[in-house]
C-alpha cells in the first residue's frame, strides 16, 4: 500500500506506487473507450485515489444499488492503488461481449462479483448498508462546510 491514499492518511509517506505500463494502459484505454461507445457498461470508475474499497462504494452509491465482490479479502486488495486499473458495471446480457474485447486486446479481466441489494459487501471485511454509505458520501462537503476551518 505504499504510496496510496490509504498509507498517506496513515502518516506513511515515503512509499512508491508500481511503475506505470504504458503499452498496456494504452490497451486497456481502448478497450474501455469501445465498451462505452457501444453501449456494453453501464458504469466505469477507475481505481486509482481510494482503490478498489472507494471505487466500488463511489459506484454503488452513485447508481444506488449495492454489491457483493467477493475479491477483497485483505487490506491490500481492497485499498490497493496499483495504476492501470478499472472497475466496470456489466448487465448480464453485455458479459460475453465485455470478456472477448478484453481477451482480443490482451487485457486482464477478473470477475469480481454482482451487484444488488441494499449492501456493500467486499470479501470478509467490509459490510456497510447502501444507505450509510450514501449518507457518509454525500454528507462529506456540507459536514465539513459545517465545521468550518481554523487558521492557528
Amino acid at each position: 500500500l505504499a504510496g496510496s491514499r490509504w498509507a498517506w492518511d496513515r502518516g506513511h509517506r515515503n512509499g512508491m506506487l508500481d511503475d506505470l505500463d504504458y503499452p498496456a494502459l494504452v490497451s486497456l484505454a481502448g478497450v474501455v473507450r469501445g465498451l462505452v461507445c457501444s453501449g456494453s457498461v453501464s458504469g466505469v470508475h477507475d481505481i486509482a485515489e481510494g482503490g478498489l474499497g472507494l471505487a466500488l462504494t463511489e459506484m454503488a452509491v452513485r447508481g444506488e444499488v449495492g454489491c457483493d465482490v467477493l475479491a477483497g479479502s485483505d487490506c491490500v486488495a481492497v485499498f490497493n492503488e496499483t495504476p492501470g486499473r478499472v472497475l466496470v458495471s456489466v448487465g448480464q446480457g453485455a458479459l460475453e461481449h465485455v470478456r472477448d474485447a478484453a481477451d482480443r486486446a490482451g487485457v486482464p479481466l477478473t470477475m469480481l462479483g454482482v451487484a444488488g441489494d441494499s449492501r456493500i459487501t467486499i470479501g470478509g471485511l467490509i459490510d456497510i448498508s447502501l444507505a450509510e454509505a450514501s449518507a457518509a458520501h454525500i454528507g462529506r462537503l456540507p459536514n465539513a462546510m459545517v465545521a468550518g476551518t481554523t487558521n492557528s
